[in-house]
């Protein structure tokens, strides 16, 4: 097992990284959408993110609870609520802007969609993640990529932080969906997945999407990871 505390894959800071930054771009996000209806930025692509909701559309039954972490401008959320009809869909973020934004947004999707303001870090009452219960399917794109980029922050206690909410906030058998513009494959499952047992269950990797390829100086690697992890008991102790 590689042990995380002496990793040398860290990211360069980041206003990316900062409340700051992510209230300030959906404060204009939202004044946006009031002048012209523009409904914002789809992060990572369209075509990316399409390969997150037809996944679950095609994988996970139209009840389960599915928690978009980082939810943005919960583009995910409002297209399974339309397009395939999921039922019981929660964005959540950290930044109060995008939950307004989303808010604003999406008034006509309640009660299928609600927003929450969680910061996953943070054991404040407030916004503590502990103020909801455990999903069928936790989403992630670029959750973890901002995280790693935070400028005072320690990333590897971040990184515990992260495992431990993915684990206490999946039910058994639930999966998280994740895309990294950041990581590699191996990368995140080294994240992820070789750690030490947890009483909370472990993850498997059980699918990688076919996302975009880039080629340069004769090697070719993926723009973006994105990969579906499983949660188990198998491991519990």
């Amino acid at each position: 097992m590689e042990n995380e505390e002496n990793d040398d894959e860290h990211l360069t800071e980041s206003e990316l990284g900062t409340k700051a930054y992510w209230e300030d771009f959906y404060q204009a996000e939202l004044e946006n959408f009031v002048d012209s209806g523009d409904q914002g930025e789809t992060w990572f692509g369209r075509r990316n993110t399409n390969m997150i909701i037809q996944w679950i559309a095609d994988n996970v039954p139209k009840e389960a609870s599915i928690c978009d972490v980082g939810c943005g401008n919960g583009y995910i959320l409002s297209q399974l609520a339309t397009r395939h009809s999921f039922l019981n869909l929660l964005g959540i973020d950290y930044s109060p802007k995008a939950i307004d934004f989303c808010r604003q947004l999406y008034k006509s999707t309640a009660p299928a969609i609600q927003f929450k303001v969680v910061d996953i870090l943070s054991s404040s009452d407030s916004s503590s993640s502990s103020s909801f219960p455990a999903c069928d399917v936790l989403v992630d794109k670029g959750t973890y990529d901002a995280i790693a980029l935070m400028p005072d922050g320690d990333l590897a206690a971040n990184r515990r932080l992260y495992r431990s909410f993915v684990l206490n906030h999946l039910t058994e058998n639930g999966h998280l969906v994740i895309m990294s513009c950041n990581f590699t494959r191996g990368e995140l499952c080294r994240f992820l997945l070789l750690q030490l047992p947890s009483p909370a269950g472990d993850l498997t990797l059980v699918h990688e999407f076919a996302t975009p390829k880039l080629s340069f100086g004769g090697k070719v690697g993926s723009q973006v990871t994105g990969l579906v992890l499983k949660k188990s008991q198998e491991n519990k102790e």
